[in-house]
């Protein structure tokens, strides 16, 4: 139980030591459960469905990332960043869309062939 609200589909991401004798297996080897999380975590919020309050806790908690900060971050009330994880209120459609983007910057590393690099003589605007 890795602690994930939904249902994931691992293809290629565990390996299985097996008895020889009896053909049952007697371990489960998952080699970074840490970057495992964050994997399912990220697939998650680049799915354009709705986010449960479970997964948004789970998604905050995979990312580590306090409540009170997120709730900054994202431009609501701790108190409601709660009441939405306790699936008690939904957040808006802004706010959630915030959330998407602030963890999907905050953890993708983009290909330096992408960069602008040193000289870029624009000002780019967000």
């Amino acid at each position: 139980d890795l602690g994930i609200p939904f249902k994931v589909v691992l293809v290629d991401s565990v390996s299985e030591v097996v008895d020889p004798s009896t053909g049952e297996v007697v371990k489960t080897i998952i080699p970074n459960v840490p970057g495992l999380l964050k994997c399912v975590a990220m697939a998650r919020i680049l799915e354009s469905k709705k986010l449960s309050g479970a997964e948004l806790k789970f998604v905050r908690k995979v990312f580590g990332i306090p409540a009170k900060k997120l709730a900054e971050r994202i431009g609501v009330t701790p108190e409601h960043l709660s009441r939405c994880e306790a699936d008690d209120r939904t957040l808006s459609i802004g706010a959630e869309k915030c959330l998407r983007i602030s963890l999907f910057l905050d953890h993708f590393k983009a290909p330096k062939e992408l960069s602008f690099g040193d000289d870029c003589s624009e000002e780019v605007k967000i």
